[in-house]
């Protein structure tokens, strides 16, 4: 049953593929092909490469003869490399049989580099000579750091009647829309397609042949004239200036008005889309070609494929000039002066000499401040004979060079031929002292690894030394000056990093949760620390802290042992480095703790316990729940103030039941100690008149644990009524038990109440009335 629901589906593609908008028929086109590892992927139990199969089989039977249809792929040979694009069929006429014996061995395996697929794909059809059309069918987005979205506005910028058509094939609304702006940038058609039926119709739609619309209808009547399509520009401008012009006329959407070449195998320049935002806005803005000579302003309509307006226009040479040294020194910044069009994204930079000159540097002229016309650029590294140009964007060409020698600068680094490991070495430099250059240290060798660097102070300009950590380990490096905007370290020099003496001195044993003394010798560097570990080269870290860089000779820290008793590991490392120098064992020994409390005790009230334990600050003594993962209660920081003093008090749950008494390490986030306590119920009691009037003083009398801040107040009925009023009892006599309250103003049935403060619990409660 499957089977023939899918050759049913199939079946309505390839029917739907006859409702074709775009025609290709004479014309040259390459169909681009998601062939990457997610077209596995299933839709109704079909794989998706099967559906595409079958549907693309279809459509090509049915492409005219008179096309130049091609075929290419991606990802279908490998995995995990964006290179990965071939053209299977090359676009010539009669190539359909070849094309449906490629889709049949075409079997997806890798990666979507989309955008490198079909740049190649218009390469191939020479998009810059002649129409080209690309289809492009994907699943996916790009997967190999390109951006679809430029490489459209490239190709319609620099082809002469270049389209994009694409397909996204079970795609999400995200995705589509990170995809869809190749088409709609080129001028062509984004479709989704969700199926197998939807992808025939958007195959039809955009590689066969639409059947011939029949004839309108003849109308009696003769319908009033379309009003002609003008369009009105400048009959002279200058090379890669900006101008303005206007058109009057229906203008439709996509619909476009650009620059071409003049005569029957004209060539678009550039193009722009027409404005719908504002109807009273008729203008677009071009920026005219860069070569001088006659051309023609045009009116593309995007619905009939046709030029319906044109206009002469004469495009003049331009005066360009740019005020610069025509010597300067390597890794230097040159203020360059410039005198051009100053369109957006235009640019000026160095190049090697010549037409084909490589680009070293470049940078976006300033437009904020329209009379700055002034760029810093920096020069390369390597001296020699370059050239400063200025770069139309728009046109993307270099329109104006002039020569620049660049001439070797002198730099040089003072630094000791030794340094200590881990230890600090000053280096005072002689260099160009750019932003972001650096000083450091690195292997020996033109490719040895960078070990670490520093940027070099731009705050004073006089100030030239900067200083860094010499690596942990012994042995031959080399210091560097290295050039930021170049990529290219300027100057090297040889140093040798000697050995050090690191040691730390401390008890070979000591008892688990206690503090612990250590003296250390090592460099001493900010951040570097002393502490504990488990033992071996991978050990975990336990605890560590940092040395003390207050007084110069304090090489004392200390730190709180592990709970768990065992063998471990003291060490120091070095930060910079993130290395540790140095390990010696130490045995951590058991501790004794414990806890004198009673057996029982009543309910919230006071606890008092007696504790023996390690005593470190922020250990705590507390009450929890019973078992391993009983939730803590309550709990009360060990007393420091009065070394002798190991007593602490709390108040009890206020639930009867079963406890245990504990003492926490907080330093280790450990309970060292335990013991069972048993919570006995109390008596508490409330005596007051039954019933009172409203808004008139009301005397109780209380009898309960009597806590600080436990309060007797009237409440609304229930386990959540609302508190009236209440008042603290009161400590200062403790014979007197009674407060008075404020009877509620209005009448009914309230609950007198004592609450525990502590556990934020109502101990009793009492009925009374309230009358008018």
């Amino acid at each position: 049953m499957k089977k023939l629901q899918t050759l049913s589906t199939v079946a309505i593609l390839a029917a739907s593929l006859l409702n074709l908008n775009i025609a290709i028929a004479g014309e040259k086109a390459i169909i681009v092909l998601d062939a990457s590892g997610s077209m596995w992927g299933q839709i109704d139990g079909v794989p998706k490469i099967k559906i595409a199969r079958d549907a693309l089989s279809k459509v090509v039977k049915n492409t005219p003869e008179a096309t130049e249809l091609g075929l290419m792929a991606y990802g279908h040979r490998k995995k995990g490399v964006c290179s990965d694009i071939e053209l299977l069929v090359k676009p010539e006429l009669g190539t359909r049989s070849n094309i449906l014996n490629a889709i049949r061995g075409i079997n997806p395996k890798g990666k979507t580099p989309l955008s490198a697929s079909v740049l190649k794909a218009a390469e191939s059809l020479k998009y810059t000579e002649e129409k080209a059309t690309v289809i492009l069918i994907t699943d996916g987005l790009e997967t190999c750091n390109a951006d679809p979205c430029a490489l459209g506005r490239e190709l319609e910028q620099s082809g002469v009647d270049f389209t994009a058509h694409v397909v996204g094939f079970d795609l999400t609304k995200e995705e589509a829309a990170k995809v869809s702006c190749l088409a709609t940038e080129t001028g062509g058609k984004y479709i989704d397609a969700a199926n197998a039926d939807q992808l025939g119709e958007a195959l039809t739609e955009t590689v066969a042949v639409a059947p011939p619309p029949p004839p309108p209808p003849v109308k009696e009547k003769v319908e009033e004239a379309v009003k002609e399509m003008i369009i009105e520009g400048p009959a002279q401008t200058s090379a890669s200036s900006k101008f303005t012009v206007a058109w009057d006329g229906m203008g439709n959407k996509s619909d476009l008005i650009g620059i071409r070449t003049v005569g029957k195998a004209w060539r678009r320049i550039t193009s722009a889309y027409i404005v719908h935002d504002d109807p009273d806005n008729r203008t677009v803005t071009l920026v005219a070609p860069a070569k001088p000579g006659k051309y023609e302003l045009y009116f593309y309509e995007y619905k009939t494929k046709k030029v319906i307006a044109s206009q002469p226009i004469e495009i003049t040479p331009i005066e360009i000039s740019l005020d610069a040294p025509t010597e300067a020194k390597a890794s230097h910044q040159i203020e360059v002066t410039w005198s051009a069009p100053g369109n957006k994204s235009d640019s000026v930079g160095i190049r090697r000499p010549g037409k084909k000159g490589k680009i070293i540097t470049s940078e976006y002229i300033n437009h904020e401040d329209t009379d700055e016309r002034t760029v810093t650029v920096m020069t390369p590294a390597i001296p020699g004979k370059y050239e400063l140009y200025y770069k139309d964007y728009k046109n993307s060409k270099i329109i104006f060079a002039q020569a620049l020698e660049v001439i070797a600068t002198e730099v040089s680094l003072d630094a000791p031929a030794q340094a200590k490991a881990s230890h600090p070495i000053e280096v005072t430099w002689n260099a160009p002292g750019n932003k972001s250059d650096t000083v450091g240290i690195k292997q020996v060798g033109k490719k040895g690894k960078l070990i670490r660097s520093v940027y070099i102070n731009h705050e004073e300009g006089d100030e030239r030394t900067v200083s860094f950590v010499a690596p942990a380990k012994p042995g031959k490096y080399e210091l560097y000056y290295k050039d930021y905007k170049n990529k290219k370290i300027l100057h090297s020099q040889p140093i040798e990093i000697t050995s050090i003496k690191v040691g730390l001195e401390a008890p070979a044993q000591s008892a688990a949760s206690t503090p612990l003394e250590i003296t250390w010798n090592g460099p001493a560097n900010q951040s570097d620390t002393v502490g504990i570990k488990q033992v071996g080269k991978k050990g975990k870290l336990i605890r560590s802290v940092y040395i003390n860089h207050e007084e110069e000779d304090e090489r004392t820290v200390s730190f709180v042992t592990p709970a768990k008793p065992g063998k471990y590991e003291l060490y120091y490392k070095d930060y910079k480095n993130k290395k540790i120098l140095y390990t010696q064992p130490i045995e951590i020994t058991p501790i004794k703790i414990g806890l004198e409390a009673p057996a029982q005790s009543g309910a919230s009230t006071p606890l008092e316990i007696t504790w023996d334990g390690p005593a470190n600050q922020s250990d705590t003594v507390g009450i929890k729940q019973v078992g391993k993962k009983g939730k803590l209660i309550r709990s009360v920081y060990i007393n420091h103030e009065e070394e002798d003093e190991r007593t602490v008090s709390f108040v009890a749950p206020a639930k009867p039941g079963k406890y245990e008494l504990y003492y926490k390490d907080y330093k280790n986030k450990k309970i060292l100690y335990s013991q069972p306590i048993e919570i006995t119920p109390i008596s508490v009691s409330l005596e007051a008149p039954a019933q009172v009037a409203a808004s008139t003083p009301l005397e109780v009398t209380w009898n309960g644990p009597a806590n600080q801040s436990d309060t007797v107040g009237i409440k609304q009925v229930g386990k959540k009524g609302k508190i009236i009023s209440s008042k603290y009892i009161n400590h200062e006599d403790p014979d007197e038990r009674t407060v008075t309250l404020m009877s509620p103003k209005k009448s009914g049935t309230y609950e007198l109440f004592y609450k525990d403060y502590k556990n934020g619990a109502i101990l009793v409660t009492k009925t009374i009335e309230v009358t008018n």
